[in-house]
């Protein structure tokens, strides 16, 4: 069995259109959310995942930035 896609795009010119009205939609067993500004379905774990990644690479860049901060004031 093939694994379901991580998005679908061009959602808008697609028979996922209707998934447009809705918020997403379920292909493959699996939920997918609908991204206007992009026009594209993702599935819902890859959005948690991608957004547990972001806020990683936030709290790091903020470590970061207060390391520097220290070093420059000493």
């Amino acid at each position: 069995m093939t694994e379901p896609p991580d998005e679908i795009h061009h959602v808008s010119r697609s028979q996922f259109s209707v998934a447009r009205h809705y918020g997403g939609c379920t292909f493959m067993g699996k939920r997918y959310v609908y991204i206007p500004l992009t026009d594209v379905l993702i599935r819902e774990d890859v959005v948690k995942k991608r957004a547990d990644e972001a806020r990683r690479a936030t709290k790091h860049a903020q470590a970061e930035a207060k390391a520097t901060q220290g070093r420059l004031l000493k």
